[in-house]
């Protein structure tokens, strides 16, 4: 491993820990305050609804990812704020990968 590669990975090992901890504090304050993780609009439950039951009649109005989220987590709020959580995180990796590979400088990267 290069002298950037190694730099490259420990940034991005503190990225990942201060990531976690955030959305673990969040869903400390979550659970202490009695707060639901999804509390969204209820037409997105509506359509993960038809899309368990194959109806697909009426799904045309929007993108129907976040349904299909939805649905393959069971409509769990919980499990919805882990995979939303999980993506967070990947997607922050991957925009400060991008950014340092171009500026070669942790701080502004991050």
């Amino acid at each position: 491993m290069t002298g950037t590669q190694d730099r490259r990975a420990k940034l991005m090992l503190v990225l990942l820990a201060v990531g976690a901890l955030v959305r673990i504090i969040n869903a400390i304050r979550i659970v202490m305050w009695n707060y639901l993780p999804f509390g969204g609009d209820p037409t997105y439950l509506d359509d993960s609804r038809k899309i368990l039951l194959f109806d697909f009649h009426g799904l045309g109005d929007r993108a129907p990812v976040y349904p299909l989220l939805l649905a393959l987590c069971g409509l769990n709020g919980w499990v919805v704020y882990l995979a939303q959580s999980i993506f967070g995180l990947a997607v922050s990796l991957m925009i400060f990968d991008m950014a340092f590979r171009r500026t070669r400088q942790g701080p502004l990267s991050a």
